[in-house]
């Protein structure tokens, strides 16, 4: 059976393009052993369903509270920090993918 296509991923591929900007690409390999050792006790002792998504989101907040100089955009040739340490997911929702913002996430 043929799996059915999201408009929007119909859209992003047939938009995609080689980056055109000085992106550096590049591919890491971690031990994620004691985090996932983590991850399952707070599930067991919070019952929450955390995953590491969770664990590297905070992780990255954490580090962009630690590097303010990394937390904001680039507008009109000068960099613009942002308020607040914030992160998006990208989520599944009703078979297609949808935005879902922490705000603070390292507090």
């Amino acid at each position: 059976m043929a799996q059915m296509t999201s408009t929007r991923r119909k859209l992003a591929i047939a938009t995609w393009a080689p980056p055109a900007e000085g992106n550096i690409f590049g591919k890491v390999t971690i031990d994620v052993s004691e985090a996932l050792r983590y991850i399952e006790h707070v599930r067991e002792t919070t019952g929450e369903k955390i995953s590491i998504t969770h664990l590297v989101g905070k992780a990255a907040g954490n580090a962009l509270a630690k590097a303010p100089t990394l937390n904001g955009k680039i507008l009109f040739g000068r960099f613009v920090p942002f308020d607040s340490v914030d992160v998006t997911y990208l989520i599944a929702s009703d078979g297609d993918l949808a935005k879902s913002k922490i705000e603070h996430v390292d507090q």
